[in-house]
């Protein structure tokens, strides 16, 4: 139930249910979601600057989705399983 993972790519932390991201001070970013099969799932969200952390039950479908985060420092990628 929830959805699972573990992961450190450079600013994308991922611990049970919970994602952190850093975003660059000085700017903002996106995080993007995929399946496997790389095709975007559920939205795009808008992040302001600094340390942020979102709840990863929202309408993902279940299985390993990819979470990416983009910013003025780049793309970062984490790996989540989420089961229902």
């Amino acid at each position: 139930e929830g959805s699972r993972g573990r992961g450190v790519k450079g600013s994308v932390v991922v611990a049970g249910r919970t994602l952190r991201l850093a975003v660059a001070p000085e700017g903002v970013g996106r995080v993007e979601f995929f399946d496997a099969a790389g095709r975007r799932v559920g939205r795009t969200l808008a992040v302001g600057p600094g340390q942020k952390e979102l709840d990863l039950e929202m309408s993902l479908p279940t299985g390993l989705v990819f979470v990416r985060l983009v910013d003025d420092r780049g793309a970062r990628v984490a790996r989540v399983v989420v089961a229902n």
